[in-house]
């Protein structure tokens, strides 16, 4: 199963992302992660993008295309991926066709997760992260069962550096720029489908897996089939 889940900042793509990798065993590629992870380690690269990334800025598509491409091409994915947040733009979703092109790894399905905007400043101020990519909690909406710690990894969770009040209005600024074309370009596909996620993480996966299995690629799926 190949998914793109699409969605405002706050919107709970990094849980859902991390939800449907751990029940179908796919793996999970979010550009968010691979970026974080440059800047935690003080990597060359991730020096250079700390700063416009504190700020809310997003980086050049060709750097951002080609972490993705180099990311997929190291996995797995004969039983498919999901990614998170990505493509974020047209330009991104011409160079992800032609990797999956290469990959012959056909995507089937864009699920775009609609939220209340008044709701995406409380989710994403008090959103905190596992530093090693294991997923994210919310401190006061949906809290780790271990408090400040990460229940996988038992690694002290982390405030985003990008979860500050005016870098939250500069994204979500971005994506309401750029997410007219990129519905455009997957709907004339057929594959962009809505789902509502104002709810649990549980009520949204039940959502996903709905709007999927009500698809033709996902209603011959003997995995999805088993294990929705």
């Amino acid at each position: 199963m190949n998914i793109v889940l699409l969605g405002p900042p706050g919107a709970g793509r990094g849980t859902q992302a991390t939800l449907l990798h751990k029940k179908y065993d796919i793996p999970k590629i979010a550009t968010g992660d691979i970026l974080r992870k440059e800047m935690w380690h003080e990597s060359e690269l991730g020096k250079k993008i700390r700063a416009p990334l504190e700020k809310g800025q997003l980086l050049p598509d060709a750097l951002v295309n080609h972490l993705v491409d180099n990311a997929m091409q190291r996995m797995d994915l004969s039983k498919g991926f999901v990614l998170d947040g990505y493509p974020r733009n047209v330009v991104q979703a011409d160079a992800l066709e032609e990797t999956l092109r290469r990959l012959k790894t056909p995507l089937q399905v864009v699920l775009l997760l609609d939220v209340d905007s008044s709701i995406l400043m409380d989710r994403l101020q008090w959103r905190r992260v596992c530093p090693h990519g294991h997923g994210e909690w919310n401190i006061r909406l949906r809290p780790s069962p271990l408090g400040a710690q990460c229940p996988d990894c038992k690694a002290t969770l982390v405030q985003r550096e990008d979860d500050t009040p005016s870098s939250i209005r500069n994204r979500l600024l971005a994506f309401a720029k750029s997410i007219e074309p990129l519905k455009k370009f997957y709907a004339a596909r057929d594959l962009v489908r809505n789902v509502s996620a104002q709810g649990t993480p549980e009520e949204i996966i039940k959502s996903i897996e709905e709007t999927m299995g009500q698809m033709s690629a996902f209603a011959e799926n003997r995995d999805f089939q088993l294990r929705s």
